[in-house]
């Protein structure tokens, strides 16, 4: 079932911590991507920016992952192609942000379990201090991000909305089930197994939806 879950974000952000930072002074190149109109405006939410730098350190995260040079010449009309779609996954996350935020909250104790997730799984020959400083980051605009990230997940579990703010149609169940069934097959379980799941996942793009509505959104590119 697709759903859009923060911690799918939080595991993007984690993973390319990790793997760019093992690759060291190799990413030197690519990390001139980065720094390229990093002050450039591309969008705005609710009237917070979303800057260049943002969607260039994305890029880098995601392409870096699956060995693409995102300087190589041959490879910047995928880059320019991807953008569009990038851009909508900032745009999203900043909305939800900015909706997570006064309504859940995120303890240190739970910043410091991911913060140890990090520094365990990076290679044994580099410390957390030479991979913050490969990343450019400081320890405090990790552990924003990861704050950031685990308010996202707590926002979509939908615990803070009421039991009807939403309705659900039998129709709009079955849909869904159709949906899983033709892409997954013999895979998918019988529909009164998964119908509770089902039902969270549409609220889940219904309450998604209506933020974007809700929201002003500007875009520059």
């Amino acid at each position: 079932m697709k759903k859009f879950k923060g911690n799918l974000l939080l595991a993007m952000s984690l993973v390319a911590f990790i793997a760019l930072a093992a690759c060291g002074n190799q990413n030197e190149e690519s990390q001139n991507l980065v720094d390229q109109d990093s002050n450039s405006i591309i969008a705005t939410v609710n009237g917070e920016e979303i800057y260049e730098e943002d969607l260039m350190q994305l890029m880098q995260f995601q392409f870096s992952m699956f060995g693409i040079d995102v300087r190589a010449e041959e490879n910047q009309e995928l880059l320019e192609s991807f953008k569009p779609q990038l851009l909508d996954t900032l745009i999203l996350e900043k909305i939800l942000i900015q909706e997570a935020s006064g309504k859940v909250t995120v303890s240190e104790e739970e910043i410091d379990i991911y913060m140890e997730q990090v520094v365990s799984q990076l290679p044994e020959d580099l410390t957390f201090e030479e991979a913050l400083e490969i990343q450019g980051y400081t320890e405090e605009e990790l552990r924003n991000e990861i704050k950031e990230m685990l308010m996202i997940e707590e926002l979509l579990t939908l615990n803070h909305l009421s039991e009807n703010e939403f309705t659900v149609t039998e129709d709009e169940l079955l849909e869904q089930y159709e949906k899983l069934v033709t892409e997954y097959g013999e895979n998918v379980e019988e529909f009164e197994a998964v119908q509770d799941e089902l039902r969270k996942s549409i609220i889940q793009s219904k309450y998604i939806e209506e933020l974007r509505e809700q929201a002003t959104i500007e875009t520059f590119i």
